[in-house]
């Protein structure tokens, strides 16, 4: 609650729409609106703050970034809301592992 009366839910939807091109930065935004959209209320905020929109964006941008994915996979099954959503969710978090498994087998 504390966090979201802040104003930082606000804050970073505007850093990933406004600064995409900066990789560590939009991950490291889309992680803190993921754990703010843990609570009711944090999970509200984020959706009004329009992070589904940017981050669809965002994600278009940085296809390639295994991180950028699992980050948004992360955030999309907090903010999820409907049954459909959250099965669409888990499918693609499921994707962004197993990319992310074979990223590391393909690294040894």
């Amino acid at each position: 609650q504390c966090l979201v009366s802040t104003g930082v839910v606000q804050l970073a939807v505007e850093l990933i729409s406004t600064m995409g091109d900066n990789e560590e930065l939009v991950k490291e935004a889309i992680y803190l609106l993921s754990t703010v959209s843990i609570t009711d209320e944090g999970c509200q905020a984020v959706q009004e703050a329009g992070a589904f929109d940017c981050l669809v964006e965002v994600v278009g941008q940085h296809i390639d970034s295994v991180e950028i994915r699992e980050a948004a996979a992360d955030l999309l099954k907090n903010i999820a809301t409907d049954e459909t959503i959250e099965h669409f969710c888990s499918n693609l978090q499921a994707f962004a592992d197993k990319i992310s498994a074979d990223e590391a087998t393909e690294e040894d």
